[in-house]
């Protein structure tokens, strides 16, 4: 395998990592020693001997090749989400597969492979290659962009040049489009011309750049049109309640409780009702005021946090929103990171949150699909919204199926939202 880019070649850069490598080498019988590989350095070792197996034929090579394709969309990751048309011309192109690759024939780089890994890249965004694939029931768009950018180790005073790609993601049928990109810092233009460091550093590179400019460039090819109406940011915010609401429903085994107790909250009420000369209109508030006061004493002492966690596909470690009033709420579980439902701020302004229904955004522990070659069981996730695009972060290695996992829970959310 001749040429290959540095990003998948060099462990440090973290695009190839072990669970993916480990897995790739089982599936294909990949010959590694792993006494050897767990003694120095695994990455490393695993590197060499995919790499090898790549060299041992054509057909080897292809499929490293097109695992790289597959392993760069997942990973640590930022991902946002675009809510977006196509004009009729672009929509009838999608109805007919042939004519649609034909089309798109027409933009990829005449100098491309074919893959990420050994394509010829400079300062330009070249699309490399295009997939027209099923996602979980929905027709979708995937081209591969790159560019060259330069990473400066300010610390040791090193340059190298790594490739940057920027992957795109059009759901044909249910306007989304989707771009994923690793995050670096200390990046700078590509300049080979410019030797010394001295020189490099004269042009700093901020992350949108080679973000923007290949997201320009494919918004031409399909003419998408954004939809950054006001009616957007409410309408994300509305999901993000929708999540938030899922995975923090009251445990059966407290409302029991609570539901045992319906006497004694109607004595309560009373009492605060008589004390207070709180008004009819007033009175589901109280009721709902000391249901939420009593779940949350219950929740902070109960014993078994896993109560929290259990059967359920994620769970909130921070979340913040804004109520009408513009009265902000930031909260975090902590230094734990254990379930924000077990933590008294969850309680203390869970009510303003209910009666908007709506969330600024959250972070949340999400649970692997497959633990296999993974240390933990869940992966972080940060999901915000800015200027009506929706963010979603991940700071960890996640794979690509929990990845999709976190996606459609909030673009299949978009048909419960009025």
């Amino acid at each position: 395998m001749d040429n290959i880019a540095h990003i998948f070649r060099n462990p440090e850069e973290e695009f190839l990592t072990i669970p993916p490598m480990r897995a790739f080498a089982k599936s294909n019988h990949v010959n590694v020693d792993t006494d050897s590989a767990i003694k120095e350095n695994t990455k490393a070792k695993l590197l060499e001997a995919v790499f090898a197996f790549g060299n041992e034929n054509e057909n080897n090579s292809e499929l490293v090749a097109e695992w790289i394709d597959d392993v760069a969309r997942e990973g640590i990751k930022e991902i946002v989400l675009h809510k977006c048309s196509f004009k009729p011309n672009i929509e009838m192109l999608f109805s007919d597969e042939e004519s649609l690759k034909k089309y798109l024939d027409t933009f990829v780089d005449q100098e491309s492979t074919g893959h990420l890994i050994n394509s010829k890249y400079d300062e330009k965004v070249r699309l490399i290659k295009y997939r027209i694939l099923n996602m979980r029931g929905k027709r979708v768009v995937t081209l591969y962009c790159c560019s060259m950018a330069t990473y400066i180790d300010k610390r040791k005073l090193q340059a190298r040049d790594i490739e940057f790609p920027v992957i795109f993601d059009f759901f044909i049928d249910g306007g989304w489009y989707i771009v994923r990109y690793k995050p670096r810092s200390n990046l700078y233009d590509y300049n080979p011309e410019t030797q010394s460091i001295e020189g490099k550093m004269q042009y700093p590179m901020s992350l949108d750049k080679p973000v923007r400019t290949a997201e320009a460039r494919v918004k031409k090819i399909f003419e998408v049109e954004e939809d950054k109406s006001p009616a957007q940011t409410y309408f994300l915010k509305k999901i993000f309640y929708r999540l938030l609401k899922s995975f923090t429903d009251t445990p059966p085994e407290i409302q029991q409780i609570i539901n045992e107790n319906n006497a004694a909250v109607e004595d309560i009420k009373q009492l605060i009702g008589n004390i207070c000369a709180i008004p009819g209109s007033q009175s589901a508030n109280l009721d709902s005021d000391i249901r939420n006061l009593l779940e949350k004493y219950i929740s902070i002492n109960w014993p078994d946090k896993n109560i929290f966690t259990r059967n359920r596909e994620a769970y909130p470690i921070k979340l913040c929103a804004t109520d009408a009033e513009e009265s902000h709420v930031d909260q975090t579980a902590g230094g734990d990171f254990g379930p924000l439902q077990s933590k008294e701020v969850f309680f203390d302004n869970k009510r303003m949150i209910e009666n908007d229904q709506m969330c600024d955004g959250l972070t949340l522990k999400w649970k692997r699909r497959n633990r296999k070659y993974y240390s933990s069981e869940t992966f972080t996730v940060r999901i915000s919204e800015k200027k009506g695009k929706c963010y979603l972060s991940f700071k960890e290695y996640t794979a690509e199926e929990d990845i999709q996992n976190v996606l459609f829970s909030i673009i299949d959310a978009q048909g419960c939202i009025s």
